[in-house]
């Protein structure tokens, strides 16, 4: 019974958090932008440790992740996001 209650409580809190990106105007590209970042400071700051090899996969998978991004024009994460958030606006 006490399992039941925590995955409902992580499932409320995930749909309250996507709730609180969709009122900050948060959308896919910007959320892809951010993730971005914050998966490199994660690798510099394992790199700054002393955790190579950890920082090492990170960086490996941003690189893949950017090449295939380049090479075919799909980028899984901005999809997910995409269907999540929506896309953003035009200018």
């Amino acid at each position: 019974m006490y399992q039941i209650g925590v995955k409902a409580l992580l499932k409320n809190d995930i749909i309250s958090k996507i709730k609180l990106f969709k009122g900050l105007n948060m959308c896919a590209e910007r959320i892809q932008r951010f993730l971005m970042a914050i998966v490199l400071t994660v690798t510099m700051v394992l790199f700054a440790q002393g955790e190579m090899m950890i920082a090492m996969i990170l960086q490996t998978f941003v690189i893949l992740m950017v090449v295939v991004w380049a090479l075919t024009d799909f980028c899984p994460s901005l999809w997910f996001f995409g269907k999540v958030f929506g896309k953003c606006e035009q200018k």
